[in-house]
């Protein structure tokens, strides 16, 4: 097992070179080794990004969905003007 200052500077190894999944992968493998209360952080963070990009994707699928309403409004409204090409 290794030590607290060992994991620390194998995980800002793993920064350092840009791998945010190693990182991730890092962490979750040695939570356990880490003291409580840095895992407890570990924890909030995870948790603090799945819900940012759970918001991130409901408002990329709002977007989507306003954004076809919008055309079916506009290819309705050419219909019913009898417009048919942009």
């Amino acid at each position: 097992m290794l030590s607290a200052t060992e994991l620390y500077n194998t995980f800002c190894e793993i920064m350092d070179a840009g791998d945010e999944m190693s990182a991730q992968k890092f962490l979750t493998d040695n939570l356990n080794s880490f003291p409580e209360d840095f895992r407890d952080n570990v924890v909030l963070c995870f948790f603090e990004e799945a819900l940012r990009k759970s918001t991130d994707e409901e408002e990329a699928l709002s977007a989507d969905g306003t954004a076809l309403q919008t055309l079916k409004k506009v290819a309705k409204e050419k219909t019913s003007l009898g417009t048919t090409n942009a």
